[in-house]
């Protein structure tokens, strides 16, 4: 992997701030407060998206992120590739991330929502009769 997309990238992640970097499976993760954000794998970025900026990168078409494995190709959907253009304009490249931040903290929220709405373990209560 070229250590010069990762040393970019870090460069560019200044302008957004809070960006925190950690080698992983041969790559990079991009992480921010709420979670992973971002993959730097081979010389490509890849960036988190939801329901909400989804449209963005498909109509740019970009693709999703995806490995070799023993079995195959396997494709993550919630990553796609960040525009080209955007790794060689700071403005850019920090409106792409902050939709990959977004998108992180809208699913961290909906999961600790969904942790908190009736489960007997985090003090929810279940449905039915009094004891």
């Amino acid at each position: 992997m070229s250590s010069g997309l990762i040393d970019h990238v870090r460069e560019l992640a200044e302008t957004v701030g809070g960006l925190r970097f950690r080698r992983m499976f041969g790559g990079w993760g991009v992480f921010c407060e709420a979670g992973m954000c971002g993959i730097v794998s081979g010389d490509v970025l890849f960036l988190k998206i939801d329901e909400a900026s989804v449209g963005r990168f498909e109509a740019e078409g970009l693709e999703p992120f995806s490995y070799a494995t023993k079995k195959g190709r396997q494709t993550i959907d919630t990553y796609r590739r960040a525009p080209e253009r955007s790794l060689d304009d700071p403005d850019e490249f920090a409106e792409w991330m902050r939709l990959a931040v977004d998108a992180t903290a809208r699913k961290a929220e909906a999961k600790a929502s969904k942790g908190r709405a009736g489960s007997p373990r985090r003090g929810g209560r279940l449905a039915g009769p009094p004891l």
